[in-house]
């Protein structure tokens, strides 16, 4: 249900219950506030779980991914770095030493500020005002962080190295050849890495990917279906039907006009 990088600038805003994504990143700004208890959020390696009432924020280029443990539902807000207005120098340079708030250490305004803009269609009639919500939000909450400098911390792993990889070429012809070509390592090596750090095995990790992109286009641009699978990295149209319904319980034409919508 995330969006990426290679899409268009569009700002997106989601109700999420029972929220499950493996690691990945984008350029991004990504705030998510618990509704309820059981997410678990996992930044840069480290695992926070979130009750109800705390935020947590993703600085842009920050490995992180989702794991529901117990009916969990949260408002989750993700919006270009053009939004940030003052910040964006802030949000590129450095990331926080915790990426989480508990619920007494948010400011009051917060959550109503955070589900005004739930309320509100996206669109560019409405662009001021939600990039208006999005500063007021990061003015709030900000200095409650503790922000250390990017430079500060050490250079990325393989696994970092991998994930930040695909996460730039996951609509092309990727496969475990190509990774282990590139990163001059087998590839039983990386199917490993896949499947023991990030619990997810290469192939649906990729497919993930792919279908989440493939949804914010379908939401986003009028962009023929077999277009968007093409886009997406599918050169058969018939799998990505086939993978959209496997992780969307519905088709792509079903999930454009309406009839499934993101829980």
């Amino acid at each position: 249900m995330l969006n990426y990088e290679k899409r268009s600038e569009l700002f997106s805003v989601f109700s999420v219950r029972n929220l499950t994504f493996p690691s990945h990143l984008h350029a991004y700004i990504e705030m998510i506030y618990a509704i309820g208890d059981g997410l678990q959020i996992g930044i840069d390696g480290n695992e926070y779980s979130l009750k109800k009432g705390d935020f947590a924020i993703v600085f842009p280029n920050r490995i992180h991914s989702y794991e529901n443990i117990d009916e969990s539902q949260a408002i989750l807000i993700l919006c270009p770095l053009e939004m940030a207005g003052d910040f964006h120098s802030t949000l590129i340079k450095n990331h926080p030493k915790i990426p989480l708030l508990h619920a007494k250490d948010v400011h009051k305004d917060v959550s109503h500020l955070i589900k005004s803009v739930a309320s509100l269609t996206v669109s560019e009639e409405n662009a001021t005002v939600m990039k208006a919500y999005i500063q007021l939000i990061l003015a709030l909450v900000l200095p409650q962080f503790t922000l250390q400098k990017n430079s500060d911390v050490q250079p990325p792993g393989r696994t970092e190295n991998l994930v930040t990889y695909i996460s730039e070429h996951f609509n092309e012809m990727i496969s475990l050849d190509s990774l282990a070509e590139y990163f001059g390592i087998s590839k039983y090596s990386i199917s490993r890495i896949f499947n023991e750090k990030l619990r997810v095995s290469f192939t649906n990790y990729v497919n993930m990917l792919r279908i989440d992109y493939a949804k914010s286009l379908l939401r986003g641009t009028q962009d023929s279906i077999l277009s968007i699978s093409m886009t997406c990295g599918y050169e058969n149209p018939r799998t990505f039907n086939r993978e959209f319904k496997k992780l969307c319980g519905c088709s792509p034409r079903d999930y454009r006009n309406g009839t499934k919508k993101d829980e």
